[in-house]
């Protein structure tokens, strides 16, 4: 998640600056890619390889971002600071839906009854899951503190899982609105980041504090094994710079978290490897990363990294080293996820892009 509203910090008024880089290289007037990456679309008007539309799109930068096949679809999740969701249509860029949402929500995908259902939490208010095609709110949580969420199956039923402002990590089912198990401790401030993923048949979840409203933040970042409710290991992510960007990815069967930090750092945690510390990615970014997504290209685990300095990064997760050229683009990237058929979907500013792999990763 990336903005923060201070929320029950009497003494804050405003949201924290991102310190300042040592250097930042100027941003591109045009998306700038390179093959084997192509621009099937985008919001920005003076960029990339395909057509550019000016759909009904965000009035402010996008915080946000998720994907998922809906009704044999694939379809594009984006919510920024102009208080809107927007669904997309992945393959043509067409906008689906317009919804309601907090200006500080996170967001994403899941299921409920079999149909999709737009789940968002803002630390505000107790609406969650949403109707895309009417707006109208289907479930709500019995606490309003909730900060980020993810969604996955557990026991093939489906479920969310929610970073809290009072520390806590909790799942939902989304069937009936339970909570299926105890809220999850360990974290030591509220939890903004969280992502999720199915992993050697188990589902596990990564989540991390974040900077908070006062620039405090938690050192580690925590990996769950969901079915089991327990916590798998703890990882001292952030002991000089908040983490505020998490992903999860599937190396040769075993989960590894993936960080990215304010000082631009993108390291891979292994809990299987006995490991304490991080590997860090080389060749990183000049600034704070703020997205990252796990995906396969050529059948090769690969993380991309958004960050500030306008820039998308991507690495082989297994071997650690920079795959592909770096992707540049007109306004700090800030929200990434992965597309089925080798896309990622890229927001910077206020603007999306959907970028298609014509090639394989090396």
């Amino acid at each position: 998640m990336l903005f923060r509203r201070p929320r029950r910090v009497a003494a804050v008024t405003a949201v924290p600056a991102v310190p300042a880089p040592t250097a930042v290289p100027a941003l591109p007037e045009a998306v700038d890619v390179a093959e084997p990456w192509a621009v099937e679309w985008t919001t920005w008007p003076r960029g990339g390889d395909g057509p550019a539309v000016r759909f009904t799109g965000h009035r402010e930068p996008i915080g946000s971002v998720a994907t998922a096949v809906a009704d044999g679809r694939v379809v594009v999740l984006t919510a920024g600071r102009d208080a809107v969701a927007r669904v997309w249509e992945a393959d043509h860029g067409r906008l689906l839906a317009e919804l309601p949402a907090g200006r500080w929500a996170d967001v994403t995908l899941g299921l409920l009854d079999g149909r999709p259902v737009v789940l968002t939490v803002d630390g505000l208010t107790a609406e969650f899951a949403r109707d895309p095609a009417t707006g109208r709110c289907l479930r709500t949580l019995p606490t309003d503190d909730a900060l980020s969420v993810a969604a996955t199956l557990l026991d093939g039923r489906p479920v969310a899982i929610t970073g809290h402002e009072d520390t806590t990590v909790r799942f939902w089912d989304l069937t009936d609105g339970r909570e299926p198990g105890r809220p999850l401790h360990g974290h030591t401030h509220p939890v903004h980041a969280a992502a999720v993923a199915v992993i050697g048949g188990r589902p596990v979840a990564a989540t991390s504090s974040g900077m908070n409203a006062d620039q405090s933040f938690d050192e580690h970042v925590l990996l769950w094994d969901l079915a089991a409710g327990t916590r798998v290991a703890a990882f001292r992510a952030a002991t000089t710079s908040a983490v505020d960007a998490v992903a999860l990815l599937d190396v040769a069967g075993r989960p590894v978290v993936a960080t990215g930090d304010w000082r631009g750092r993108v390291r891979l945690w292994d809990a299987s490897s006995g490991r304490p510390e991080g590997v860090t990615m080389p060749d990183g970014p000049a600034d704070g990363v703020w997205a990252l997504a796990a995906t396969t290209l050529g059948g090769r685990p690969v993380l991309a990294a958004g960050s500030d300095d306008g820039t998308l990064r991507l690495w082989d997760a297994a071997t650690h080293r920079r795959t592909g050229p770096v992707l540049r683009f007109p306004h700090p990237v800030r929200g990434v996820a992965a597309a089925p058929g080798g896309r990622l979907v890229v927001c910077f500013g206020a603007e999306v892009a959907v970028l298609a792999h014509r090639g394989t990763a090396r």
